[in-house]
């Protein structure tokens, strides 16, 4: 086998050595692990979920305000004012049209209700927006089919919202207690405009063409949804700001600390490939040159691996992170998204160790599992505990990854093995990007002037 198949990783943060290993061999692609699988115990298996999972983190310690949420509402009930109700078939005789506009409409009054259960600031800002996108479908469709009413009236064109985001993203970050918490705080806002910017508003025809209903209707519900972002995100940041005791300028050190990360980063990456030259070391590296245990492709650990590797990259793809000679818009989003990227670089070596060193990643019984699923709470509710930003930022994303091992655990014994170590998989991914995330914000705190 000519594949290059050792590699050595020294991660070099601000100066500091924090750990090598090696990986040697080959992934093996002729055998197969569930030839003969591993025997699992389900007994007990039903009360390995009764221990509950930490609350998604408040990040942002303001709330969106009575007043901000009745003004979503009232905007929802504006778009939707024109459109009679019950859409009856003599009023629009093309069923999935009139299917259309009725789903959209149900579903964005189903989340203006929604809005009153949410526990954060971010459930409550996302779905608020998703209110205002469905209501903004249902009002294009019915723009786009109705004689009286007009399409470019509905809503902001995309020029106009593009303005309105260039003029928010002017004013980002704002002030803040300290970078780290701008970071959290300001992120997420940053995050709205940079996806709205490079992928919304990309590709698709201007408001107005009433040729395809349905278009028109995504059109402008994509519009509606980033002017609810943007009105949400100057309601955030001017509350925010009033509620500080000490407010500081951020943006300059956030860029300083980002031109100083942009070469760890670099060379972090180069040293996953394990290769000093790499064209484009952000991209996924075959598994094959990463992965050195002579392992089947379907081995459990082999198969956590590839799912992570492959995942971590493809988000670092469509996110900003701290590059050489990069543009340093959106400091704040990209501080986190950066934060994340080595925590999960980090998070990958480790499982590789495992699985070089003989771990089969598979739990024998129940208790096993639990045990593991105990460990990825504990280590989340160390993260919590911290108080440190970006620390909850990241214990608020690892929360979510308990909801579908969760769920299958919880549907009871008789469970497929895969399934199981693909449930086990991800506890122990929990609980070592955990600890990564720890030491990543140890990194950043370094860097901060």
């Amino acid at each position: 086998m000519s594949r290059r198949c050792t590699r050595r990783r020294v991660l070099a943060t601000a100066g500091t050595v924090v750990g090598t290993f090696a990986l040697a061999g080959c992934v093996n692609n002729e055998s197969r692990y569930w030839d003969s699988p591993p025997s699992f115990d389900d007994d007990g298996l039903e009360s390995v979920t009764d221990r509950t999972v930490p609350d998604r983190p408040t990040v942002i310690p303001v709330a969106i305000a009575d007043d901000r949420r009745r003004a979503i509402g009232g905007r929802v009930d504006e778009l939707l004012e024109p459109i009679p109700e019950p859409l009856t078939v003599d009023t629009l005789p093309n069923g999935a049209i009139r299917e259309e506009i009725t789903s959209e409409r149900e579903a964005a009054r189903s989340c203006v209700g929604q809005m009153e259960d949410t526990t954060t600031t971010l459930d409550t800002a996302t779905v608020a927006a998703d209110a205002r996108e469905h209501a903004g479908r249902a009002a294009g469709v019915w723009a786009a089919v109705s004689t009286a009413h007009s399409l470019e009236d509905v809503t902001l064109s995309e020029s106009e919202v593009s303005s309105e985001m260039s003029q928010l993203a002017d004013d980002l970050p704002g002030d803040a207690a300290s970078p780290l918490e701008g970071s959290v705080v300001y992120g997420p806002i940053e995050s709205w405009l940079d996806t709205a910017r490079r992928s919304t508003l990309v590709g698709r025809s201007s408001i107005g063409n009433r040729a395809n209903p349905v278009r028109e209707g995504s059109a402008v519900g994509d519009v509606e949804r980033i002017r609810a972002e943007i009105e949400v995100g100057e309601h955030l940041r001017d509350r925010y700001v009033e509620h500080l005791e000490r407010p500081r300028a951020i943006e300059g050190d956030l860029e300083t600390a980002l031109e100083e990360f942009a070469p760890h980063v670099r060379d972090r990456f180069l040293e996953f490939h394990g290769e000093e030259d790499v064209e484009r070391p952000w991209m996924a590296p075959s598994l094959d040159d990463v992965l050195g245990s002579d392992r089947p492709r379907d081995h459990p650990g082999v198969r956590l691996f590839s799912t992570e590797m492959y995942d971590l990259f493809d988000e670092i793809r469509f996110e900003p992170i701290a590059w050489p000679e990069m543009t340093v818009d959106h400091p704040a989003h990209r501080l986190r998204t950066t934060h994340w990227a080595l925590a999960g670089l980090e998070t990958l070596e480790r499982i590789g160790e495992r699985v070089d060193d003989g771990d089969e990643l598979f739990p024998g019984d129940a208790d096993e599992l639990r045990r593991n699923r105990n460990a990825a709470i504990d280590a989340v509710d160390d993260l919590l505990g911290s108080g440190a930003p970006l620390e909850r930022w990241s214990a608020r994303r690892l929360v979510d990854r308990f909801g579908d091992p969760d769920e299958l655990v919880a549907s009871g014994v008789d469970a497929d093995p895969r399934e199981i170590a693909d449930a086990n998989g991800s506890y122990v991914w929990i609980a070592t990007m955990a600890d990564t995330a720890t030491e990543a914000s140890s990194l950043v705190e370094s860097l901060l002037p």
